[in-house]
């Protein structure tokens, strides 16, 4: 336990040195999701409270009443389970504060250099061809990008969910903690440190941060996006292409330097794939009836990244091999400081 909460503290400490350095940690804001997550919380308990109870009625239960309590006296209303759910509430709240917080001064210190070049090394790794072409030549209906774009809208319901079904879980601590610690790795790690390393915007923004010739590199994909859009639009819905709608609000956040929930630019590496990843790690080894669900929602959401402009392949790509390192060492740091206790325990 000490080791992983030793990294985490460690991780924290490097975003506020980096902040400090270049005068914005003023900007860092660890309690940013306190209130978010509370309500989130509470929210999520009264989807579950109903759904429980809608399947307890279909399956006729003699005494749905008694189910109820039971089931929540185990889940959650139990000094245990309050106290552990308590612990990595707050753990998960000021790291993913932290992220969002720092996402927004990346620009300020590494401003936006790698699109161009990440564009081309997509290019490169697809014999000459931009992947975006290959999703649009393939899923060319202003259908898929509906789909498609409902799908990676999702991914915001689908790690929550994630996050609370592993905090609520019967599983011990240990393992809760392991799960946890590599999930809140992942977002400092490739989210935060490589994410200023490799500063980028994206296809959807590459207009507003490439100079030059180079700046139309995609404006056809945003253009087949843009007319997606307005088909839908044309048949009166006008949340047709909902991506297109979200990096709009997106950019004017950025523009106007406001730190708040969601906020922040930055592409590489895509956050999107990396959790999508980490939740198919996950269930693979902890929840296996779960497992092909979370590889179809990957691939689903690798895809999406690109056909909707907000990654280049690339960033997908790099986020499944590091999401996967975390995963390993995150594993090795807890097995090597369970064989510490137990050695420990046995001498003594």
């Amino acid at each position: 336990m000490k080791i992983l909460l030793s990294v985490h503290f460690i991780l924290w400490t490097v975003i506020y040195l980096i902040a400090g350095r270049y005068g914005y940690i003023d900007k860092l804001k660890p309690f940013l999701y306190l209130n978010s997550l509370y309500k989130g919380m509470v929210l999520t308990f009264l989807i579950h409270f109903i759904f429980t109870l809608f399947g307890l009625a279909i399956s006729r239960s003699k005494s749905p009443l008694s189910e109820m309590i039971e089931i929540y006296r185990r889940l959650i209303f139990n000094k245990r389970q309050i106290k552990v759910a308590i612990f990595f509430i707050l753990l998960v709240t000021i790291n993913s504060s932290l992220y969002t917080s720092f996402k927004g001064i990346i620009p300020k210190i590494n401003y936006f250099n790698f699109d161009l070049t990440l564009a081309y090394v997509d290019k490169i790794i697809h014999f000459g061809i931009s992947p975006w072409e290959i999703s649009h030549i393939v899923l060319d209906s202003p259908y898929w990008s509906f789909a498609i774009s409902i799908v990676y809208t999702l991914w915001l319901f689908a790690f929550w969910w994630f996050v609370c079904a592993i905090i609520f879980s019967l599983k011990d601590f240990r393992t809760k903690l392991l799960i946890i610690s590599g999930y809140n790795f992942i977002w400092i790690i490739n989210g935060s440190i490589l994410a200023l390393l490799f500063s980028s915007a994206g296809p959807c923004f590459f207009e507003y941060v490439v100079d030059g010739n180079n700046s139309t590199m995609f404006a056809e994909l945003m253009n087949r996006l843009e007319l997606h859009k307005l088909y839908f639009e044309s048949k009166g819905y006008s949340f047709g292409v909902p991506a297109t709608i979200m990096q709009e609000m997106l950019w004017t956040a950025h523009v106007e330097d406001k730190t708040e929930i969601g906020a922040g630019i930055s592409a590489f590496p895509s956050m999107h794939v990396s959790v999508c990843m980490y939740m198919w790690l996950v269930t693979r080894e902890y929840f296996k009836k779960f497992s092909a669900l979370t590889f179809v929602f990957l691939i689903f959401v690798l895809v999406g990244s690109v056909h909707l402009g907000w990654h280049y392949a690339v960033d997908g790509y790099v986020s499944l091999v590091t999401t996967f390192i975390v995963w390993k060492l995150t594993q090795r740091l807890m097995n090597y400081a369970y064989n510490v206790h137990t050695t420990n325990t046995c001498s003594d």
